[in-house]
C-alpha cells in the first residue's frame, strides 16, 4: 500500500510568506517518530517534497523504520511547486489574496471544477498522481510506500479520488494521510485519515 502523507507540525507561516524554509517543531519531530512506530510491515521507499519540513518528516520516519537514507527520493510533484501548480507566481496569488480568509482557499482547492490561475486541472492531475502511486505499489507484494507532501496537495487529491468532495472541516491535519491499497490490478481501496480517525472508500 501507499500513504500520501502530510508532513509533521511546523510553526505558523508568517502572513505574506509561503514558509518553505520552516522546519518541524520539536512536537512535530516527536509526532513523526510516533507515527513511524505505528507503521506495520516493511517500509520499502519514501518519496518526499523537497521542502525542508517534508524532508525532515521523511528522514525521521526512515530512521525510525531502519530504512536506508538512499531509499528517500525527492520530487517536485509533491511540493515546490507540486503537481497541481504550473505557474507558482500566479498560483501564489490565491493564498496572498485570501490571506484573511484561508477557508476560502481550502474550499477552492477541494471543490472547484475549473482550476484557478496557475493551477493544473485538479481531476486530471489526481488521476496522473494515482497512476504513479499504483505503478510504484505494483513493484512490491506487501509493505508500505510513503509519499510525504503538503496539505495543499493531499487535500485536493483526496477530494477528487474519494467518493464525493471533502468539506473544509475534513482538511488534513499534520500527519493526516490517504492510504491507498491495491485490491487487484484493476481496483484500489482508499482510507482517509484526517485527525486520527479514518474512513474507508472503494
Amino acid at each position: 500500500m501507499a500513504n500520501l502523507l502530510r508532513h509533521g507540525e511546523r510553526p505558523q507561516i508568517p502572513k505574506g510568506s509561503f514558509g518553505n524554509d520552516l522546519a518541524l517543531t520539536e512536537k512535530g519531530k516527536r509526532d513523526c517518530q510516533s507515527f513511524a512506530n505505528k507503521i506495520t510491515g516493511k517500509v520499502h521507499a519514501i518519496m518526499t517534497s523537497p521542502v525542508l519540513r517534508c524532508m525532515q518528516t521523511a528522514q525521521i520516519i526512515a530512521k525510525t523504520c531502519s530504512l536506508k537514507t538512499g531509499s528517500i527520493t525527492t520530487s517536485s510533484l509533491l511540493g515546490d511547486p507540486g503537481c497541481f501548480i504550473h505557474d507558482p507566481k500566479a498560483a501564489g496569488r490565491l493564498w496572498l489574496e485570501n490571506k484573511n480568509t484561508p477557508d476560502r482557499v481550502k474550499e477552492i482547492l477541494l471543490t472547484n471544477s475549473f482550476p484557478p490561475d496557475g493551477f493544473n486541472d485538479f481531476a486530471q492531475t489526481s488521476i496522473m498522481l494515482l497512476k504513479l502511486m499504483v505503478a510504484q505499489m505494483n513493484k512490491y507484494n506487501e509493505g508500505t510506500i510513503l509519499w510525504v507532501t503538503h496539505d495543499a496537495i493531499l487535500a485536493p487529491f483526496a477530494s477528487r479520488t474519494l467518493t464525493g468532495r471533502l468539506a473544509v472541516a475534513q482538511w488534513p491535519e499534520y500527519l493526516g494521510y490517504l492510504e491507498i491499497s491495491l485490491r487487484n490490478s484493476a481496483s484500489v481501496t482508499f482510507s482517509y485519515c484526517q485527525n486520527g480517525q479514518s474512513e474507508t472508500f472503494e
